[in-house]
């Protein structure tokens, strides 16, 4: 096996899907917009085998849905979805998580977390929505993976593809600096306040709230 290979290939692979998901979080893949391995080959410079195993990947996290034999479209999402099913699964796995890990959190999880949201305010002086929105979710990760439990992770990162989509249908007129502080800078700020007391209750009713703003943020 040519591991130098594989390796290229899974790298140019991730790289066009990385592409792909910028265009629709800048708003030049809107929902409903068709996607052709052949346009996107020409437009990115590679062949079409590359092409076409990014755009499986981002039909497995959600970000396209793909018609055997007809099209690939880029995928809506309703708010009727993010309300009713993604929120309320991404709360209940979230405090769970934190109901297991917060106990667990040494100096070095608070110093990860306060790194990240240094980066996200790099984000917010360039408004540059998808780096806000990964380090956002890098965030959240951290809390999720602290808890030990890998099997909601997993389950986790599949929701949360869905919820990417929202946030970018959801802020795709560019704000000014101090709306994005708002909005995603000082929610994670005030969280991590209460997550360093120590007091579960406290945490876990923060959390719940800071999640129930994206709802309306």
């Amino acid at each position: 096996m040519d591991l130098k290979h594989s390796i290229a290939k899974s790298s140019m692979r991730y790289r066009i899907a990385n592409e792909i998901r910028r265009l629709i979080f800048q708003g030049n893949l809107r929902p409903g917009d068709k996607l052709t391995e052949t346009q996107l080959a020409s437009d990115l410079g590679v062949s079409r085998g590359p092409i076409r195993e990014a755009i499986q990947q981002l039909e497995m996290e959600g970000y396209v849905i793909s018609t055997p034999y007809k099209e690939t479209k880029v995928a809506a999402i309703s708010e009727e979805e993010v309300v009713e099913l993604l929120i309320p699964m991404r709360r209940n796995m979230e405090t769970h998580a934190l109901k297991k890990g917060l106990h667990l959190w040494n100096e070095q999880t608070f110093d990860t977390l306060a790194s990240i949201i240094q980066e996200m305010k790099k984000g917010v002086i360039l408004q540059e929505l998808y780096m806000i929105v990964e380090l956002d979710l890098q965030f959240h990760q951290v809390m999720i993976e602290s808890s030990g439990m890998e099997s909601i992770t997993t389950v986790w990162e599949t929701i949360m593809n869905r919820i990417r989509l929202h946030y970018a249908y959801q802020h795709l007129e560019q704000k000014n600096p101090d709306q994005y502080l708002a909005e995603f800078v000082e929610p994670h700020e005030k969280l991590l306040q209460v997550c360093r007391t120590g007091d579960l209750n406290k945490a876990i009713q923060a959390l719940k709230e800071h999640i129930d703003l994206m709802i309306c943020p």
